[in-house]
């Protein structure tokens, strides 16, 4: 199984190079292995990571298959930032902790903007930056507190490292997508 591990980071690695480090490290020195297994709710097949944390406790991130091509009935995906494009086509379509709900990078079916949730009307942004068009913000990872953290469709110039965070109606700029994505899944399994 160790293999199988290896296998898998070296592909994350590849794909994500040097993103997600704390990720990495967790399943290089904790993981116990990787198995295929089935979704009956998703009807599809689903990679599941396990891993002993050194707290005694099991935890198991999944993720079913990468798409071939992004498509959403309601947002402009062709604009989405290169990594997380590759993240869906040549990782997988989610990614998420197993018992934790919807937390961790939604499928593609559960993506939404988040206009469709908060207007800029009652977004009352706590920072003097320029708040993006709600409409064209796409939310890319969802934590335990119920906050998302959002990437810019379309308008990002290829910046793969800014991105927002919103939570309780209010949209926050963040510096470093990758970063607080690698720290909110070492807090999702409680490191």
């Amino acid at each position: 199984m160790v293999d199988g591990i290896e296998h898998a980071l070296t592909t994350w690695e590849t794909v994500l190079p040097d993103e997600l480090p704390y990720f990495y490290a967790m399943l290089r020195q904790h993981g116990i292995g990787i198995f295929l297994g089935r979704s009956p709710s998703e009807h599809a097949p689903l990679l599941a990571y396990g891993a002993a944390l050194p707290t005694g406790e099991t935890v198991c991130w999944y993720g079913f298959p990468p798409t071939s091509e992004l498509r959403h009935p309601t947002l402009d995906v062709a604009g989405m930032p290169t990594k997380p494009f590759r993240l869906y086509t040549q990782l997988h379509d989610g990614f998420k902790l197993a018992s934790s709900f919807h937390n961790g990078f939604p499928r593609r079916a559960e993506w939404f903007a988040v206009g469709e949730d908060i207007d800029s009307d009652s977004n009352a942004s706590q920072n003097h930056a320029a708040t993006p068009d709600l409409n064209q913000l796409m939310s890319l990872f969802f934590d335990v507190g119920a906050s998302s953290l959002c990437i810019e469709l379309g308008g990002s110039d290829g910046d793969d490292r800014g991105g927002w965070v919103v939570a309780d109606g209010h949209v926050q700029p963040v510096d470093d997508v990758w970063a607080t994505i690698d720290q909110w899944m070492a807090s999702l399994v409680g490191s």
